[in-house]
């Protein structure tokens, strides 16, 4: 403690003073381990929900100025939303800005990113939704699977399974995962037809 000049017991963490409007976090499934001294996967489950409230991990920002001044926040890009409307970085005094829109930091996840195998190889694909029919695709190489049920997102909170010769196998498990802000006066609920390469349709 710099202000005891003494050893103490101490808390550690990390606060959000701002938030973007696609929100990606890195689940940190590959880790260094010091005991074997070698790196290694994490694959134990873990969950994450499908709308996350953003506003509770935010810190109070110590002036205006931090915390983006009355508007609730700084622009962080133009012409980016729907029918070009701004897109702002939202802070603490986001909070509460609208009465209207109580759920002004809701975050609704939109793509989740998977590695099967280990720290030494796998492969990587991705869960993606599409907001206009709710439904979850899995894009895999160059096939694309779906709707799939919610079970079938789920796998990728990790853990294992027993396989068909009743061995234990790891899951794919989520390595990163995409938020995007709702906020529907900027949300683009699809792409039309018109902007997709024929290729990829």
């Amino acid at each position: 403690c710099e202000r005891c000049n003494t050893k103490v017991d101490a808390e550690k963490g990390v606060g959000l003073s701002k938030v973007p409007y696609l929100l990606s976090i890195n689940m940190t499934r590959f880790v260094y381990n010091w005991e074997i001294d070698q790196a290694e996967k994490l694959t134990d489950r873990v969950s994450f929900p499908e709308t996350l409230d953003v506003a509770k991990y935010l810190v109070p920002a110590e002036s205006t100025a931090e915390s983006g001044g009355g508007d609730g926040g700084d622009d962080a890009h133009v012409d980016f939303g729907k029918d070009g409307a701004s897109i702002l970085m939202r802070g603490r005094s986001a909070i509460g800005l609208q009465p209207q829109a109580p759920d002004a930091l809701n975050y609704d996840l939109y793509a989740i990113l998977v590695h099967s195998g280990g720290v030494a190889g796998g492969h990587y694909y991705a869960y993606i939704s599409d907001f206009a029919k709710n439904q979850w695709f899995e894009f895999n190489d160059s096939t694309v699977l779906g709707p799939l049920a919610t079970t079938d997102v789920r796998r990728a909170f990790g853990g294992q399974r027993i396989n068909s010769y009743g061995y234990y196998v790891a899951e794919g498990t989520a390595y990163k995962l995409m938020y995007r802000r709702r906020e529907p006066k900027v949300n683009i609920q699809s792409v039309d037809d018109t902007h997709i390469p024929a290729a990829v349709i």
